[in-house]
């Protein structure tokens, strides 16, 4: 959970540090009127009549701005720091002005779902207009009575910078996204464990994000098309019509009741006639479940016109499985035409660049990790190769940095020139924002392998200054600062356990930013040799890193002591060296770190252990 330091405090520090708020206007620099909203010190009935005066709540806000003509400058709505309770249903820019609601920036304002009144279930309805440089956090309760479903319902309106950590109750997705909407630079989740909706995307693009959760995507305009660009996704995708096209980004599943990427072709409506995906240096990766599932299922209807495709350029597709040897890919129309029938719809994977495919356990032949049905047709050509990644995907504290491929890779410089030039230009950083072009080649899939690296670089796409790790349920929340978790609020989540010598828990002191990581060594285990630690910094700084061992009395035997410098943003790696008192028990790396010249609160660390 966070915590609140002393002096300025940290959801004040973490303000500072991430995204810095803009209330001067949208991009086009139109003028906004004002209105901020102060819990503490606003009133909703004064800032109704009193020009400049705040509210005290968002439901406030909206009663001021219905106060005003609907034409007119839009309007810029401040939340300040603190927590805002949103317990009914709020429209915006539908039969108001349109708005920009801002906070101070990384989880400084935090819009908290409060019990739902009579009839309303607590949402935000956006119609051209933004949100950006907040939080929202808390339980999603639904009232029976309210069409309602969701969170937050954008329609031609942006999300940009903001940390969404939902625990949702009735299995609705968090945030529908229609008219072409825009999702940036944010982090979504969807906590409670299981196979949890998170976003529902239509005519839409997610774009520098990440989103932990199922993500359907349905066209509702055949002219236009879906975007996810440079994010992950942890959880299925199901692309149900029209085109959906996913570039330099991570699609991970690691529940057994599901697959990872799911190409379907809703019937009835309006909209696309087919459902068609082109993959550009993605990375699709089934985890090694119980039960048998593949990577990707294209499955088209059977009728005709009815059509469902994948295309993969310079990707990575991996599947696995503790009880068979699943496809990479399984393509088919449905229901399955009788023996001898052509079958009128049609299912199609084509494979250029090429891309790398395969399966845990070995695939019995190359035939194997492509299986058509009926109605299935299969083009181009890929590589059958062990992507050897780092490690598998922990299911209960996924880590997708542990998909980068490892020195000596297939994976590593597999791309041809020609084939992914265009991609190239359009994607300069890999997912998790290094050079896209490390190497000799741009390496396949969403992950570049950087030079001189012994462990994965970089973060997870998502609201800078917070970073995000496993919880113990199959999904990811938000750390910042060092800080596990999401706002601790009442009715609110609150995340699990980080995993031992993997993500950082601490505080943050005004000038002195800590972070520390719990070390567990069994018995059984004990180590051999100096214990390698990983850190991060935003900017010029100095870390020093100290391993100790409790003893007797609430004291500690210092074990080790290690100091690192940074000249600029980057990771660094220091080695402390270990004596035998160390390699039994329970110890604890303590990293205290100071930025010169930087603001309080600065981010100075991620910290693994490896």
């Amino acid at each position: 959970m966070f915590v609140r330091s002393a002096g300025r405090g940290a959801l004040l520090a973490l303000g500072c540090a991430a995204i810095a708020a803009t209330t001067t206007g949208f991009a086009d620099g139109q003028a906004l009127n004002p209105i901020s909203v102060d819990p503490l010190h606003g009133s909703d009935a004064q800032c109704v009549i009193t020009p400049l005066a705040p509210c005290a709540t968002l439901s406030g806000a909206r009663a001021a701005i219905a106060a005003l003509p609907v034409a007119g400058p839009a309007v810029a709505i401040t939340l300040a720091s603190g927590f805002h309770v949103l317990d009914r249903s709020l429209e915006f820019g539908l039969t108001t002005r349109k708005v920009n609601i801002s906070g101070p920036g990384g989880i400084g304002a935090v819009i908290r779902l409060g019990a739902p009144q009579p009839g309303q279930t607590p949402h935000i309805t956006l119609a051209g207009s933004t949100i950006r440089a907040l939080a929202i956090a808390g339980t999603h309760m639904r009232d029976p009575a309210s069409p309602a479903n969701v969170i937050l319902l954008m329609a031609a309106s942006s999300m940009r910078g903001v940390t969404l950590a939902v625990r949702d109750v009735d299995g609705a997705p968090l945030v529908a996204v229609d008219g072409v909407s825009t999702i940036s630079q944010s982090s979504i989740t969807a906590l409670g464990g299981g196979a949890r909706p998170a976003v529902q995307l239509f005519d839409g693009t997610i774009d520098r994000s990440t989103v932990s959760g199922n993500v359907s995507t349905t066209a509702t305009d055949r002219a236009r098309g879906m975007t996810i660009s440079s994010s992950a996704v942890l959880g299925m995708l199901e692309a149900r019509k029209g085109r959906l096209d996913v570039g330099n980004s991570i699609i991970a599943n690691v529940l057994p009741s599901q697959q990872a990427l799911m190409v379907t072709h809703a019937p009835g409506g309006v909209g696309a006639p087919s459902s068609r995906v082109q993959l550009t240096l993605s990375t699709v990766y089934e985890a090694a479940g119980a039960q048998c599932r593949d990577a990707i299922s294209i499955s088209g209807r059977n009728e005709q016109g009815a059509s469902a495709s994948l295309a993969s350029l310079a990707g990575v597709i991996s599947a696995g499985s503790s009880q068979c040897i699943p496809s990479a890919v399984r393509l088919g129309v449905n229901p399955a035409p009788a023996w001898g029938v052509r079958a009128t719809g049609e299912a199609v994977f084509t494979s250029v660049g090429p891309s790398l495919l395969w399966s845990q356990p070995a695939p019995r032949d190359i035939n194997h990790l492509v299986v058509a049905g009926g109605g299935g047709v299969v083009a181009g050509s890929w590589r059958a190769a062990d992507p050897r990644f780092l490690s598998d995907v922990n299911p209960l504290s996924p880590d997708l940095r542990a998909l980068t491929p490892q020195i000596g890779s297939p994976v590593v410089d597999g791309s041809d020139d020609a084939s992914v030039r265009v991609a190239a230009a359009a994607y300069a950083a890999d997912v998790f924002g290094n050079p896209r072009r490390a190497g000799a080649h741009i390496d396949l899939g969403a992950i570049e392998l950087q030079p001189l690296a012994l462990g994965p670089i970089g973060r997870l796409p998502g609201v800078p200054g917070i970073d995000l790790g496993g919880n113990g349920d199959g999904a990811l929340v938000p750390i910042a600062q060092g800080l596990d978790g999401v706002p601790d609020a009442p009715g609110g989540p609150v995340a699990g356990q980080p995993p031992t010598g993997e993500a950082a828990t601490g505080a943050i002191d005004d000038d002195r930013p800590q972070v520390r990581v719990r070390l567990t060594v069994p018995r059984t285990t004990p180590l051999h040799g100096p214990l390698r630690v990983r850190v991060w910094a935003s900017g010029k700084a100095r870390a020093a890193l100290v391993i100790r061992r409790p003893a007797r009395g609430g004291r500690s035997r210092v074990m080790g002591v290690a100091v690192v410098r940074f000249s600029h943003r980057g990771t660094r790696w220091a080695t402390l060296r270990l004596n035998s008192g160390v390699r039994r028990g329970r110890s604890t790396v303590t990293v205290v770190a100071t930025a010169p010249g930087s603001l309080p609160g600065t981010d100075l660390g991620r910290t693994v252990l490896r």
